[in-house]
């Protein structure tokens, strides 16, 4: 198995973060991580990861752990989120469900409630 770029010492090893289960199934690679399947929930997840201080020196000042403040963080987003809605829209023939993988505090995803798509629980 090919070695991450980033050092050792700035990966994290962890159990499935949906479970805790140790018992995994490694899928693939994807840009040098492994990428584990559990096998007691069946959640998909990449370990080792770069520890937060690892990625914090990658993205620099863009990048805020789930330790900030939510309001602050959704705030500093709203031209970003208003971009990303009018380039959906442009696209988008009717306004339906829409995913927002990665959706931190959820922000994106009251916006684009506001402007008419849909969610599924």
């Amino acid at each position: 198995m090919k070695r991450s770029s980033i050092p050792d010492t700035n990966l994290i090893n962890i159990n499935c973060p949906v479970c805790n289960a140790v018992k995994r199934k490694l899928l693939y690679e994807e840009n040098e991580f492994p990428v584990w399947k559990c096998t007691t929930c069946s959640h998909i997840y990449v370990s080792p990861q770069p520890s937060n201080a690892a990625v914090s020196e990658y993205y620099g000042e863009s990048f805020h752990d789930e330790t900030e403040n939510a309001d602050l963080f959704e705030y500093n987003r709203q031209d970003i989120y208003k971009q990303t809605t009018r380039a959906i829209n442009h696209y988008m023939q009717t306004r339906g469900d829409l995913l927002d993988i990665g959706a931190a505090f959820g922000g994106f995803l009251e916006h684009v409630l506001e402007e008419g798509y849909k969610y599924r629980l």
